[in-house]
């Protein structure tokens, strides 16, 4: 099933998972292959049940901003899937090169990364697919659009947190703790982390890691993100901690409700001022622009992947070809004999301007001499 793809290189991946790039050699394109240990189907196969429904789903209705799926066999004795390779940057990449140099996100570039991941959320649970492990190192950045990666092995989650990587036992919800099975508010509490983490530049326990910081979010508030970042807009920290409210009832009821609230602010940041949060200490107020003396909080610009554009080259310049300097002195005499003629003839009188000829005739007499 797997034999007409050429492998490339190993790009790894936590369990079950095994993943490598490889080269469809019919199609000529760039795909991901995923192998799955042979004992699994033994282990679990209704999960294997739902892991082929979802590939059906994801083929016959591709979801954006979800890579697509290619071919897939699950019977036999390799049993993987393939699915479209998608160049691009992690946001995990991004938010460690921002936080590395000190610096944030504009508020302009995050919001925009918040909401093209929403979309993609919003389009996945109207084919009733709950994610279940969203977080940076997931979302895919290409050009200006936004893939989630890792949806077909929603079937395999949760794992046993014995089994699962730290990052992922780090960006459980809280129900996730007491057996809960992921559903849709599941991805939104997830989603609050990734939103909380673009706009502090960290996580909200940052010194904790695993399953260790799953448990202290369950006993502990999350700080506000206007403890974190000065002057953040108070009607957006409302936002981000909805998405993160412990109790699950109390989030957005879908992915569709907060990307409205995420709109209906930003309309209303854009026709006017908007109410800020200065520090925990502060109160909020209205602010419109902040003084001079304040300390300004540095900003990182966006880095996207771009594509090379081509710069337009300069029209090529016209070269005159050389003269000898012989030629240059026979035109040169030739202009000055013709301009010499031309003054000659200006110059001299015309016939109307001499004087009349007297002509004197002299009288002899008929036939005789003078």
């Amino acid at each position: 099933m797997f034999s007409r793809y050429r492998l490339l290189r190993f790009l790894g991946g936590p369990p079950p998972d095994m993943v490598s790039l490889t080269r469809d050699e019919q199609t000529g394109a760039s795909m991901v292959l995923h192998m799955l240990p042979e004992a699994l189907g033994a282990e679990c196969p209704e999960r294997l049940d739902i892991l082929e429904e979802t590939l059906e789903l994801l083929s016959e209705d591709p979801v954006p901003g979800v890579p697509q799926v290619g071919s897939w066999d699950l019977d036999g004795e390799t049993p993987g899937f393939t699915e479209m390779y998608i160049p691009g940057r992690s946001l995990s990449s991004l938010l460690s090169q921002t936080m590395g140099k000190g610096q944030r996100l504009p508020h302009a570039a995050a919001a925009a990364i918040i909401l093209r991941i929403a979309r993609v959320l919003e389009g996945a649970h109207k084919l009733d697919m709950v994610h279940g492990d969203l977080r940076p190192a997931k979302i895919l950045i290409e050009k200006k659009e936004v893939h989630i990666l890792g949806y077909p092995w929603s079937a395999f989650r949760p794992f046993a947190f014995e089994k699962s990587p730290p990052t992922t036992l780090a960006h459980l919800p809280p129900e996730a703790l007491s057996g809960a099975k992921p559903n849709v508010r599941w991805d939104i509490y997830q989603l609050g982390l990734i939103a909380y983490q673009i706009y502090t530049g960290e996580r909200p326990f940052p010194d904790l890691e695993g399953l260790a910081a799953a448990q202290h979010r369950l006993s502990n508030d999350i700080p506000p993100v206007g403890e974190r970042r000065h002057y953040f807009p108070k009607d957006l920290q409302e936002i981000v901690m909805v998405l993160l409210a412990n109790d699950p009832a109390k989030r957005f009821a879908s992915a569709r409700a907060f990307r409205k609230a995420m709109e209906s602010y930003l309309r209303k940041a854009k026709n006017g001022p908007v109410e800020l949060v200065e520090s925990a200490a502060v109160t909020s107020r209205k602010f419109v622009r902040p003084r001079k003396t304040r300390r300004k909080i540095k900003e990182a610009p966006l880095i996207l992947p771009q594509m090379p554009v081509k710069e337009e080259e300069p029209p090529p310049r016209v070269q005159m070809p050389k003269i000898p300097p012989i030629l240059i002195e026979l035109i040169a005499a030739c202009l000055l004999f013709i301009f010499s003629g031309i003054l000659v003839i200006t110059s001299s009188p015309s016939p109307s301007s001499l004087p009349p000829r007297i002509v004197v005739k002299a009288a002899f007499p008929k036939g005789g001499q003078p």
